[in-house]
């Protein structure tokens, strides 16, 4: 009888999880489900756990910024997590669009203070024109980009 007990938890418990995810609302075919932004926290930008590079328009660096790319995402980052990958655009800081910003726009905007204290960025997933919106949030504002 002793070892029916342990069986029988284990079948309640069972039970009790398949109840609770039958009256789960599923989004029905074709809807468009909205989703929370992944936060990537950090105490800097230089710390995100991601990097990227500016191409310049007409390749000069006066004309401004044609895109930023992400070059390289941390194993194990919260920018990992996030789903960030090697070769995507940051197209959208805040709500400023990133082609014809300077260097010094640039950081402006990295550095500007917010309301709720993120920073969203509008990533085009790489080969797609789909886009998505990861947002940062830093720990030691004053720090934000790197130094040069």
């Amino acid at each position: 009888m002793s070892s029916k007990i342990p069986a029988l938890c284990v079948l309640i418990v069972c039970l009790a999880s398949l109840s609770l995810g039958a009256d789960a609302v599923k989004p029905s075919e074709g809807e468009v489900v909205k989703m929370e932004p992944y936060v990537v926290k950090a105490k800097s930008l230089a710390q995100a756990g991601f990097g990227f590079k500016a191409t310049f328009r007409h390749h000069l660096i006066w004309a401004g910024i044609k895109e930023l790319t992400i070059v390289i995402v941390e194993p194990r980052s919260a920018a990992k997590k996030a789903g960030l990958e090697v070769g995507e655009k940051i197209i959208q800081i805040r709500d400023v669009k990133v082609e014809g910003l300077g260097i010094g726009e640039l950081k402006r905007e990295f550095e500007k203070p917010s309301a709720n204290g993120m920073i969203p960025l509008t990533i085009r997933v790489k080969d797609s024109d789909a886009t998505r919106v990861v947002e940062l949030q830093f720990s030691e504002p004053s720090a934000q980009m790197p130094k040069e």
